[in-house]
């Protein structure tokens, strides 16, 4: 009798989707391994919350990005956070709402970095960026519009990044700006942010086509949706020095809006007109529908 109910309930578990495997990049502090704590940040915490609102058996993963995507893309994970909406990965995952708003920056010593004002004083600059990734895309972006040339490093990892530059193996580093600092912080590293911006854009949390029907999908996103809109939410991800894209938009005075996001230099034009491509958002119900969007000819980046 009772092995019948175990079974029975293990079968009800798998025919509705009780289980989910949630993946994602080490990138403190949206997502990373906590020592023997196991995983946390603010991606944990809001996925947390959809499993136990949508009452889902969750197990969530590290890998590193191009895995992750492999993951989503052949259904061995269900969901990951964070990622930022490109159309070519909309063929396979379908994204929530814009969840966290983030920029990239430009880091490196002192005496280099500080004088990195204007587009002009990248060159002959060499500039490492953890590829294949969204980062690296946006920096090759920045080349082809920059008027002078730079030298663009492959590293694999975010902090592998970090610390070449902090060893001057390469001059600068360009990286996710919360990432960084959060990596500066703690390491007590004496590398510091350049006065020359990068591409601002947003981070969300996206669901497998592979694994997960358009209904659930829909369903998961208005979750998301008031999931970080609840004031605890917002609290706890402030905590952790990030910002919501819906607490970023809703701020009510053009003073609020300019100290909340540093203006671009001179130098430096915004995404949507100097050609770096800014993250598309399309209505959740769209995106979680396959072939809703055209295939993009660029390949997968963070």
């Amino acid at each position: 009798m009772l092995r019948s109910l175990i079974l029975s309930s293990l079968m009800f578990c798998a025919s509705s989707g009780f289980a989910m495997t949630i993946v994602g990049f080490d990138g403190e502090p949206f997502y990373f391994k906590n020592g023997s704590e196991g995983i946390a940040g603010a991606c944990h915490e809001i996925m947390q919350k959809l499993c136990d609102k949508e009452k889902l058996h969750c197990k969530f993963k590290i890998a590193s990005l191009p895995q992750v995507l492999e993951m989503m893309k052949t259904g061995k994970a269900d969901a990951t956070c964070p990622l930022s909406e490109t159309q070519d990965r909309t063929e396979y995952i379908g994204f929530s709402n814009k969840v966290f708003k983030t920029r990239f920056a430009f880091f490196g010593l002192p005496d280099v970095a500080t004088k990195v004002i204007q587009l002009k004083d990248l060159s002959g600059l060499s500039v490492g960026v953890n590829t294949p990734s969204r980062v690296s895309e946006s920096l090759e972006e920045i080349r082809q519009n920059s008027p002078v040339k730079f030298e663009i490093i492959k590293e694999s990892s975010n902090i592998s990044t970090l610390m070449r530059a902090e060893k001057i193996s390469t001059v600068l580093a360009y990286i996710n700006h919360e990432i960084a600092m959060r990596w500066i912080e703690k390491s007590h590293s004496p590398l510091v942010e350049a006065p020359l911006k990068g591409e601002i854009l947003s981070y969300n949390i996206g669901f497998s086509k592979k694994t997960l029907s358009n209904e659930k999908i829909a369903r998961y996103v208005t979750s998301i949706q008031e999931i970080t809109d609840d004031k605890e939410t917002q609290d706890s991800v402030a905590k952790l020095g990030l910002t919501l894209w819906s607490e970023a938009t809703s701020l009510k005075t053009e003073a609020d809006v300019k100290s909340a996001t540093p203006a671009p230099t001179a130098s430096i034009v915004p995404a949507s007109t100097q050609g770096l491509t800014p993250s598309v958002t399309p209505s959740p119900l769209a995106t979680a529908v396959p072939g809703a969007k055209e295939k993009s000819e660029k390949e997968d980046s963070e």
